[in-house]
C-alpha cells in the first residue's frame, strides 16, 4: 500500500503541476538525476541555456552514479535521468530515449607532457600511473572493454575513485584516465585537461533521457 500510495501522490502533484503549467508555460520545476560526468559539462550547460530564455524555471539536479539516478527514478525523486545506457533498465517499466552515441577517450591534465603527442596508442602508456573509475561501476566496466579490445589488461590502477577525485589528479599532470566523450566537450573539463589522439572502439554507449512509462 505503502509503495501504491507513493505513485498515486506523484501522479496528483504532477496533475498540480500540469495545472501551473496551463496557467503559466514559462514557469515550472524540473527535477533531473544524473551521473557526475553528465551532471557538471552537459547537464549544466543545458540549464544555464533554458535559464536564459525562462528565468522562471527552477531545477533540482542530482549528480550521483548511473545506479543511484535509476534508483531516484524509480521510487519517483526525480522526473527524468539522463545517463549512458550501459546496464539497460527494464524496458516495461522505463522509456529510453537516445540523445547520441557517446565513446569513451583517454584524458591527460593539460600539463602532462603525453597530451602534447601527435601520435600514441594505448599499449605506450600501460606503465603510466593511471586513476580510474572502479571496476565495480558502470563506467569501470566500459574500461575493462576498452583494454580487452586492445588485447590488454587494466594496468595498475593507482587511484580508482569517481570523477571529482579524479579530475583534481588529472589536473597535476602526473595521472592519466577515461571519460565518456561527451564530458570533454563542455566546460570545465575541457579547459582542465586534454584528450589523447587513441581510438578506443566498442566503447561508445547511448547518452538517453530515461524517464518512467
Amino acid at each position: 500500500l505503502l509503495k501504491r500510495s507513493a505513485t498515486v501522490f506523484d501522479e496528483l502533484l504532477h496533475g498540480i503541476k500540469d495545472i501551473r503549467f496551463l496557467a503559466d508555460p514559462t514557469t515550472g520545476e524540473l527535477t533531473i538525476g544524473a551521473s557526475i560526468a553528465i551532471a557538471e559539462g552537459f547537464v549544466a550547460s543545458v540549464v544555464t541555456r533554458l535559464s536564459r530564455s525562462y528565468p522562471r524555471l527552477t531545477f533540482q539536479v542530482h549528480a550521483t552514479d548511473t545506479a543511484a539516478a535509476y534508483r531516484a527514478l524509480l521510487d519517483r525523486r526525480v522526473d527524468l535521468a539522463l545517463v549512458h545506457i550501459i546496464e539497460p533498465p527494464a524496458e516495461d517499466m522505463m522509456h529510453i530515449e537516445p540523445l547520441l552515441d557517446d565513446p569513451h577517450v583517454v584524458v591527460a591534465g593539460a600539463h602532462n607532457a603525453l597530451a602534447r603527442r601527435r601520435r600514441i596508442s594505448l599499449a605506450q602508456l600501460a606503465e603510466e600511473p593511471w586513476a580510474l573509475p572502479s571496476p565495480d561501476q558502470p563506467y569501470g566496466a566500459v574500461v575493462l572493454e576498452a583494454f580487452r579490445a586492445q588485447g590488454m589488461r587494466v594496468p595498475r590502477t593507482v587511484v580508482a575513485s569517481t570523477l571529482p577525485l579524479r579530475t583534481t589528479l588529472l589536473t597535476t599532470g602526473q595521472f592519466l584516465s577515461m571519460v565518456p566523450r561527451v564530458v570533454m566537450q563542455f566546460p570545465p573539463k575541457n579547459r582542465l585537461l586534454r584528450t589523447l589522439p587513441i581510438d578506443l572502439p566498442g566503447t561508445a554507449r547511448p547518452l538517453a533521457i530515461v524517464t518512467l512509462k
